[in-house]
């Protein structure tokens, strides 16, 4: 997280204002100091089979709406449904044209993690912070910020799902049904088979915090 702040804080005004413009406020996310003990203690509330919080006899549940509100992610159309594309993207150049490389350097990043594509976040986060052009290196921060933070897998690593996700901006799909969905599955996961909460956890505590 640290490091991902440093390429957040290296980036120019216009970098920082083509990302906000381009991806939301998914940023401040970086700088969430999230209390885990309050984290693992509210999850004890959730009920997987009504997915809510049950607090004092009130059911409450993180909203699409409520997310929206707090990523304020722009240029999207809310009407648009996300779908999985039929015909995969190419990751290994959709990764290259992101970091300016050939598709033989992105290739050679892949590895199976977990049963899943991954490839290592040091590579992108290096990239970012010796690029000097202030668009790339904003879109590299927004690849580690979705594989990292939005849709946390693999423990240093970014699942390769997240360009499906990417692909969707072209079409002003909004990925808070997705992140939304991931959280709810984190949440029952967690209920149910007493592990580590797996989705968002600064989205999360951002959200129950807003409620107290």
């Amino acid at each position: 997280m640290e490091e991902l702040r440093q390429v957040w804080e290296s980036l120019d005004r216009e970098g920082r204002q083509f990302f906000f413009t381009t991806y939301g406020d998914i940023a401040h996310l970086l700088y969430v100091q999230v209390d885990e003990t309050m984290l693992q203690a509210l999850i004890q509330f959730w009920n997987p089979g009504y997915r809510c919080f049950t607090l004092n006899g009130k059911d409450l549940m993180p909203t699409v709406e409520e997310y929206s509100e707090l990523l304020r992610i722009p240029n999207v159309n809310e009407g648009r449904v996300y779908t999985k594309p039929e015909g995969a993207c190419n990751r290994f150049v959709a990764l290259s044209q992101l970091a300016g490389r050939s598709t033989q350097w992105a290739e050679k990043l892949f590895s199976k993690k977990g049963g899943s594509l991954c490839f290592p976040w040091y590579g992108i986060v290096k990239r970012a912070h010796t690029y000097p052009d202030s668009y790339k290196k904003a879109h590299l921060l927004a690849v580690a910020i979705y594989g990292l933070v939005l849709f946390p897998r693999t423990l240093s690593h970014i699942d390769v799902a997240i360009f499906e996700v990417f692909n969707q901006f072209q079409f002003g799909i909004s990925p808070i049904p997705m992140i939304l969905a991931e959280t709810f599955l984190s949440l029952n996961a967690c209920r149910q088979l007493e592990g580590r909460f797996r989705g968002c956890a600064p989205l999360l505590y951002v959200w129950i915090k807003s409620h107290f």
